[in-house]
């Protein structure tokens, strides 16, 4: 890569984590691209030579964050892993974008159907790690025999709750720093024969 390649992609690397920070803040739908282009300390115009649109930009950092959850679960999962550590990195993965991953749980019905997709893809993942280890686990009797499906949307459901609700479970600190645990065994206790 030469120098003028590597520049271009620092500029658009600074654009989708400050564009990541402001919808993190201010919501997915609010954020005007001035704002963004203005934070990087970059023109308008800067913004739009990396990205033709407003929702490309958006859909581009939603992309980008389910790549970056699917890495980190992807490695901090291996295949001697229970089901407690796929919860465990599930957790991780969220405390590490909290604020941008309530946004975009709780905006995802306004957003476009790419955008949606990259949300499907992140949910995706950690469905197949949970299903992975739940169906070693209940061939082995550690749990009940539950459709993969419920398993999965019962603990999706629980964690969106909590996250979806801060202001009243855990205002001013992290949902899943304060609560991760017990919501881990709440979980695993239900599963139990």
């Amino acid at each position: 890569m030469n120098k003028r390649e590597m520049q271009k992609a620092n500029t658009r690397s600074l654009l989708l984590k400050t564009a990541k920070q402001i919808f993190a803040e201010n919501g997915l739908l609010k954020v005007k691209t001035l704002a963004i282009a203005k934070k990087a300390g970059l023109s308008h115009g800067t913004l739009f030579f990396h990205f033709k649109t407003r929702e490309d930009l958006l859909e581009t950092v939603i992309e980008t964050f389910g790549l970056e959850v699917a890495g980190q679960i992807n490695v901090l999962v291996n295949q001697n892993s229970n089901l407690e550590d796929v919860l465990r990195s599930h957790i991780k993965s969220i405390r590490d974008n909290e604020s941008f991953y309530i946004r975009l749980i709780s905006e995802a019905a306004m957003l476009t159907i790419k955008a949606n997709e990259s949300l499907l893809a992140i949910q995706s993942v950690i469905s197949y790690h949970i299903n992975r280890v739940t169906a070693l686990e209940i061939e082995e009797k550690r749990i009940k025999n539950i459709e993969p499906y419920l398993i999965f949307n019962t603990w999706i459901g629980l964690i969106h709750h909590y996250l979806l609700n801060k202001k009243m479970f855990s205002p001013g600190e992290s949902v899943m720093d304060r609560y991760g645990g017990n919501l881990i065994a709440h979980y695993l206790n239900l599963l139990k024969l």
